[in-house]
């Protein structure tokens, strides 16, 4: 929302683009439903190690028929910084968020943990890209935040 609020915005990015983003939420939605029910019968640990597992063999086959071929691997082992980066990312990012993200969605609605998550991974993102890496913000960001918390909070009550 905070993006849209910005004067900058506009509709104008190529098709593929829109295409890549709608399948990226259609897929966010099918892994949160068996997400959910996988964490009837397992735990939070077993669900987060499962798709960890998975994800390293898919995307091992990928870098492979892409052609990279170890040219990958060679690059993170060798620049300290990346191997660095790579370790966080996959430790502090992937591993803990998804873990805290799949036993929430076994705690509560996933429909509306599903939608916290992605409001406050926004909300978040926005503040990160402000105040760590410079990113400017205004009153349409200030604006589009605020609506998005106020989506969040209101999502989550009771009606009637």
């Amino acid at each position: 929302m905070a993006t849209m609020c910005s004067p900058a915005f506009s509709f104008d990015g190529r098709a593929i683009g829109y295409i890549v983003m709608l399948g990226a939420v259609v897929m966010g939605a099918v892994y949160t439903v068996i997400s959910a029910r996988a964490g009837r019968d397992y735990s939070s640990l077993e669900v987060t190690a499962s798709m960890a597992i998975i994800g390293c063999i898919f995307f091992n086959i990928l870098n492979f028929a892409m052609g990279y071929g170890t040219d990958t691997y060679k690059t993170v082992v060798g620049d300290l910084r990346i191997a660095g980066g790579v370790i966080f990312l996959g430790i502090c990012y992937s591993a803990i968020c998804y873990l805290a993200f799949n036993k929430t969605i076994t705690m509560m609605d996933p429909a509306l943990a599903n939608n916290m998550n992605s409001s406050m991974t926004t909300v978040i993102g926005a503040l990160a890209g402000i105040f760590i890496a410079g990113d400017p913000g205004g009153l349409y960001t200030v604006v589009g935040l605020a609506m998005t918390i106020a989506g969040v909070i209101l999502s989550s009550k009771e009606i009637g």
